[in-house]
């Protein structure tokens, strides 16, 4: 009986610390600190990267940044936001930009680039994992 009861606490505790580990590798959305949008929808956020919504609802135009090709936060991110895979994606902006109804976000290598644009462009947005939020951006959204 005991081993069964260290066995349910320690499984407990896997839990409650495994859960705060995924939390903080969570994707969150970020702006420009003087941006004065709080906070942005799950839907506004895909409008965002997809070309269809150019403007902050406080009017001002959105300046997206993503992420090279080939990097795993840009799959996971259009996965869970768009709920399309990165060929789908790539494969609409090709259409976008050939017709010349778009032009894809700015592409960036690193979490520090996406950080380092955003902090300097007012009108940016982006995305990183949580765990890489400094005070140079805000938090809008986060990625569920």
């Amino acid at each position: 009986m005991q081993n069964f009861v260290l066995k349910k606490l320690l499984f407990s505790i896997a839990l409650i610390f495994g859960s705060s580990s995924s939390n903080a590798d969570a994707l969150i959305v970020i702006v420009n600190q003087g941006n004065p949008v709080a906070s942005l929808s799950d839907a506004e956020v895909k409008r965002i990267f997809l070309g269809k919504m150019k403007r902050f609802p406080s009017g001002a135009k959105v300046k997206p940044t993503d992420y090279k090709k080939g990097k795993s936060l840009r799959s996971t991110f259009y996965q869970k936001v768009a709920k399309k895979s990165v060929k789908d994606v790539d494969n609409y902006w090709y259409r976008l930009v050939f017709t010349g109804k778009g032009v894809p976000p700015k592409a960036m290598s690193s979490a520090k680039d996406v950080i380092n644009y955003v902090s300097e462009n007012e009108n940016a947005i982006g995305y990183i994992k949580e765990s890489q939020l400094t005070s140079a951006v805000k938090k809008v959204l986060k990625i569920k």
